[in-house]
């Protein structure tokens, strides 16, 4: 039986499985509980937003209030069914990085369905929601979800950090401290989710942040090293997340130039090496967020995509969020 990208075999797989997932509960529910997220129902009502008002979210993210709305289901790790029957997929993370490896792919924190059980704790039927979009995510995908951010309260002494962490006690001010946070960033921030390839913009640097926390402290899925932040140097790794998103780091050995594309190269064999590709005209936008293909050469690198097969493993980065020099 395979459930939360676990294989169970035998009674002891299922009470680690069980015991794991308890913990990854644990974690997220200690930060929704930071974030003040169970406040008083009515409380919560009256700190609504208005429609058409400008949220800064954990004091980095920037969201116009687009309408409040009640949550009747949740259907995958990142999406929320409506009352009136629209979906809702939370903008800028990813929670389905592929199966895990026998030696430790994602583990059983990383798939959405560790994420759908997560979420069905937080967001109930019935729940009411404040959903906001930063500018970037205004046309539904191409299954007609509404890709927005979901509003949470935080709490009004502090007890969350824009970095999406827990802030000691008086080490912010109550008017520094942030009123609002998003789903995405508790998500992140209880190392159950990673920041995508797509987001942009401020709100992209404070989950970026989150995330870079929660990985410094080895919550959810970052507890397993290596597990999430995929080797470059290990393409064998990176090829059972064939059809998947991955987050892979490693050197750029060398850059390729072809009639219409650029080649990131890992290794020295692109039938077996981690290779990724740029078409030109991205290069050139690429070059233009201060990240010139031709400049990567001996730099570390992390890239964010769906892995595929060319030879060796390929990930096709489509914008600048997709890329980063390491420790920058």
């Amino acid at each position: 039986m395979r459930r939360f990208g676990l294989t169970a075999v035998g009674p002891a797989s299922r009470r680690a499985g069980a015991g794991r997932r308890r913990g990854f509960r644990a974690t997220v529910v200690l930060f929704a509980l930071a974030a003040g997220f169970w406040a008083r129902p009515a409380a919560a009502a009256e700190a609504r937003p208005a429609v058409g008002a400008t949220v800064l979210a954990d004091l980095g993210c920037p969201l116009t209030v687009t309408e409040s709305a009640d949550v009747t289901a949740v259907v995958d790790g990142r999406t929320l069914r409506l009352l009136d029957g629209r979906e809702v997929l939370l903008a800028g993370i990813e929670v389905d990085i592929g199966p895990a490896g026998d030696d430790g792919g994602a583990g059983p924190s990383a798939g959405t369905d560790t994420a759908a059980e997560i979420l069905r704790d937080l967001m109930p039927p019935g729940r009411a929601i404040v959903i906001g979009r930063s500018g970037r995510e205004d046309e539904p995908d191409r299954w007609g979800r509404v890709v927005a951010h979901v509003l949470l309260p935080a709490d009004p002494g502090g007890a969350r950090s824009p970095r999406g962490g827990a802030s000691p006690a008086g080490s912010r001010s109550r008017a520094a401290a942030p009123r609002w946070t998003t789903l995405q960033n508790l998500l992140v921030s209880g190392g159950l989710a990673l920041v995508d390839g797509k987001i942009g913009g401020p709100c992209r640097n404070t989950l970026l942040a989150a995330e870079r926390e929660a990985r410094d402290a080895r919550r959810g899925f970052w507890a397993a090293p290596g597990a999430v932040a995929l080797p470059a140097e290990a393409p064998e790794k990176i090829l059972r997340r064939r059809g998947h998103f991955a987050l892979v780091e490693g050197t750029v050995l060398s850059v390729g130039h072809g009639a219409a594309t650029v080649y990131l190269n890992f290794g020295r064999r692109w039938s077996q090496d981690v290779t990724v590709t740029i078409a030109r005209r991205i290069a050139k936008r690429l070059a233009a967020a201060g990240l010139d293909p031709d400049r990567l050469a001996g730099r570390r690198v992390a890239v964010r995509g769906i892995v595929e097969t060319w030879g060796g493993p390929r990930i096709e980065v489509l914008r600048p969020e997709q890329i980063a020099i390491v420790g920058e």
